[in-house]
């Protein structure tokens, strides 16, 4: 099938291009993307306003499909010379799909596609239904049909449902005839043997195992044959490479400005989409937030978005992200000509789902009960069980994998998985129905407080202490789900052991609002619970009101039900824990000597308990405890000897978090007797370290370690930008300033504002907000002002 541009009866090459891009049916804006120019650029050419540079007129005759023999001719047109007689364009046959709507992004998919066709002979497109793989492969297919000169070829399974049609449909997208009495497979490799010649597979799913065979067989018959599929799982042959599909771009953070969300592929696709429904529809400062809600709730699914696009004639985006916790009845409105489970998210999910086999399907409602990711082991002893054997989990699991219900993070050092949060909810009305979702919940919650609990000790101290931190930060989701079943109704018990065993982390990570959250749904929990998960929990709402709400009278009250439940209990350990926090309530009242006599009594006694269980890593943190109190009493002396006897533990048992502490306490301690060199030094190696290793909680307390410092040292300017660095990193970060001895850190903070202005404290608060992490960092241990 051959187009010539007679460029001897063209009078410009402007001409000659525009014309040549209709009859390509291109778009000015997709040809300039091709070649990677402006719009505006190629506009210019085309109008003979400008002339293309070399290298651009070399990439506009490979995406025009000039032949080498004949481009050095239209290069001389092109830089302002006469044109030749002729230019011949051969354009390959092709009966490609042309979709009516525009297509959106993917700019990176189709170059990695596009390679992988001229190296492979055999490349499938794998993702979840909705995910676009069809008109990534019509794209992809498109740019590269000028390769093969005998076109590309689109076959069309999805409404196949006889497995025993395969053949005939891909030859009648051929246009290949049967031979009466010839089995139609030798039919097709007799024509497809020296055609060079790509064959699209469109939706090979439900006919996979049928798909593969024809695949392999005409492959293997025909050898400059090349295949481009698409389908919800490989086909499984030899010599295949699969291509994962992944939902379309999304806005780094819902608080991303509007131009940088405009950007982003899921929200450019819903946008476009919305104002074709509703023309003059865009994106604006009052709707942004809402429409990055919903790109980001729906998984940025091309299906999902584009079904939630047409809401727009009757819905603002505000009230379309409102609804989406029903959403598989909110997006139904799909296009009439689109096949059945085509036309609604809900269909599109289960068609996937009616291909699965029973164990597959009992795993992927079971899974369903994780928040977020989950590994291998805890998908094992939690979704196993009736009519499911723990031996079976791994395979059904890695099928769901290939299915692309499931996805694979196999970049962690343990891979992990998780599902798009629309699979997610189909799957948990899927294990409604089943009638299992109860169970499976308390597993999941019973799970994780024994997890949890395990991880305790190790989470106080030892070489494995940050590995657990990380391991627990992974897991908030989980924990979270499971703290909402159980204590939301479940078991409350379950809830109680959990709250007692995971709010140290909360307290040392700075998930304070986790902390506040937690502790307020327990406290109505625990008036029926006689026993150890009542009195963890007693210690959590100790010190969630010491720390978070600042109410002294409170958390003296559950300290004191704590420690009088742990005697009762015989727990000498847990007794020793919840007495370190009763005698924190009181550390305001050290200053009277009866207190501080009661509270070094209270945590001898409790240290004595700690030894004897042989609890080396908490007889740390009372000695920690003690030195506080000395602080508090103005004992300065005895506090430096508590702290470096602790710190001297934390060495000898790897306690990281620990020594890093004492560096800090015996900083402020050198800082208040005006040993400013020691105090330096000790608040850079703290702070040095926690940058190193990321932990936010310790680098913010270290950047209040160094106000302070500044502040004594006559730089309140500093002070100022360090304090408003660091609350915008609180904030950014959702991690809350933890500090043992707060009240001194705001006396400090109070200086400074004494020492300023309000205006310019306000200013200068203002600059610090604006620094990143880094830059805060840098500017806080600098050794001249800045």
């Amino acid at each position: 099938f051959m187009k010539t541009g007679e460029m001897a009866e063209t009078k410009s090459f402007g001409q000659w291009l525009r014309h040549r891009r209709r009859e390509l049916d291109l778009t000015q804006g997709e040809l300039a993307r091709q070649v990677g120019c402006a719009r505006i650029t190629l506009r210019k050419i085309e109008a003979d306003q400008a002339r293309p540079s070399k290298q651009l007129a070399d990439l506009l005759m490979e995406q025009l499909r000039v032949p080498a023999d004949e481009r050095e001719s239209l290069m001389h047109f092109a830089r302002g010379g006469e044109p030749a007689k002729s230019i011949t364009t051969t354009t390959p046959p092709d009966n490609l799909p042309h979709p009516i709507s525009s297509f959106i992004g993917r700019e990176r998919e189709i170059g990695e596609v596009k390679n992988m066709m001229k190296l492979s002979r055999l490349v499938t497109l794998t993702g979840a239904g909705g995910c676009g793989k069809t008109r990534l492969a019509i794209e992809a297919a498109r740019q590269i049909t000028d390769l093969f000169s005998d076109g590309a070829w689109f076959v069309a399974f999805a409404p196949v449902s006889d497995s025993t049609l395969v053949y005939q449909t891909i030859a009648s997208a051929l246009k290949v005839r049967e031979d009466p009495g010839r089995p139609l497979i030798d039919t097709l490799c007799a024509y497809l043997h020296s055609k060079h010649l790509l064959l699209v597979f469109d939706n090979c799913e439900h006919l996979v195992g049928e798909c593969a065979e024809a695949a392999d067989a005409l492959l293997q018959a025909c050898p400059p044959l090349r295949i481009l599929a698409t389908s919800r799982e490989a086909l499984g042959i030899g010599g295949e490479v699969t291509f994962p599909v992944r939902s379309l771009s999304l806005p780094a953070a819902t608080a991303v400005s509007m131009a940088e969300a405009a950007s982003s592929e899921a929200v450019r696709l819903f946008v476009e989409r919305a104002a074709a429904i509703q023309p003059g529809f865009s994106i604006n400062d009052q709707n942004s937030a809402s429409i990055q809600r919903i790109c980001s709730r729906l998984d940025g699914i091309p299906l999902a978005l584009e079904l939630a696009a047409a809401l727009v004639k009757g819905l603002s985006p505000e009230q379309i992200a409102s609804r989406l916790d029903d959403r598989f009845q909110l997006l139904t409105d799909g296009s009439r000509t689109a096949l059945p489970r085509q036309r609604t998210l809900q269909a599109t999910i289960d068609w996937s789902y009616k291909l699965l086999s029973e164990d597959e399907r009992l795993l992927f409602q079971r899974l369903s009960v994780f928040a977020g990711e989950w590994n291998l082991e805890a998908a094992e002893a939690i979704c196993s069980g009736e009519r499911l054997p723990s031996k079976l989990v791994l395979d059904s699991e890695l099928r769901l994998v290939d299915k692309s219900l499931v996805v694979s993070d196999t970049q962690a050092s343990q891979p992990r998985h998780h599902m798009l949060e629309t699979i997610r909810q189909f799957a948990q009305e899927r294990l409604g129905e089943s009638g299992e979702a109860e169970a499976v919940r308390r597993q999941h919650s019973a799970y994780f407080t024994t997890w949890v609990e395990q991880m305790g000790m190790e989470l106080r101290a030892g070489p494995t202490q940050l590995d657990r931190f990380e391991q627990l930060e992974v897991e908030q989701a989980n924990i979270g789900a499971a703290l909402e079943w159980s204590l939301g109704g479940g078991d409350s018990e379950l809830g109680l052991r959990l709250v007692g065993a995971i709010f140290y982390f909360w307290w040392r990570a700075g998930h304070w609002l986790e902390w506040e959250r937690w502790t307020a749904l327990a406290a109505t929990k625990i008036e029926g619970d006689p026993g150890a998960a009542r009195a963890a929990a007693l210690v959590a709402l100790c010190g969630v009101n010491l720390y978070v709400k600042r109410n002294m009278d409170t958390a003296r009250r559950y300290g004191e039900e704590a420690v009088a439940l742990y005697r009762r209990l015989s727990d000498q350990r847990s007794l020793a824990w919840a007495i370190f926090w009763l005698n924190t309530c009181s550390i305001g009242l050290m200053e009277n000597a009866d207190e501080y006599a009661r509270a070094i009594a209270l945590t001898e006694e409790a240290l004595e308990l700690l030894r004897q269980a042989g609890d080396v890593a908490d007889v740390g943190q009372g000695l920690n405890n003690l030195g506080q109190y000395a602080i508090a009493h103005g004992d300065h002396v005895r506090a430096k000897a508590a702290f470096q006897e602790s710190l001297e533990i934390a060495r000898a048992i790897g306690d990281q978090i620990r020594e890093q502490i004492e560096y800090s306490n015996l900083g402020s301690l050198a800082l208040a007797d005006g040993d400013y060199e020691t105090a330096m030094t000790l608040f850079t190696r703290t702070l040095v370290w926690a940058r190193e290793r990321g932990n936010s909680p310790n680098i913010l307390s270290g950047l209040a370690n160094l106000t302070s410092f500044w502040q004594v040292r006559g730089q309140p300017e500093r002070a100022a930008r360090l304090i408003g660095a660091g609350e915008a990193l609180s904030k950014n970060l959702g991690v809350r300033l933890q500090l043992d001895d707060q009240g001194a850190y705001d006396r400090y903070v109070t200086r400074v504002r004494t020492q300023l202005s309000d205006e310019k404290f306000k200013a200068l608060q203002a600059e610090g907000q604006a620094m990143d992490m880094e830059q805060a960092i840098e500017y806080a241990l600098a050794e001249r002002p800045i």
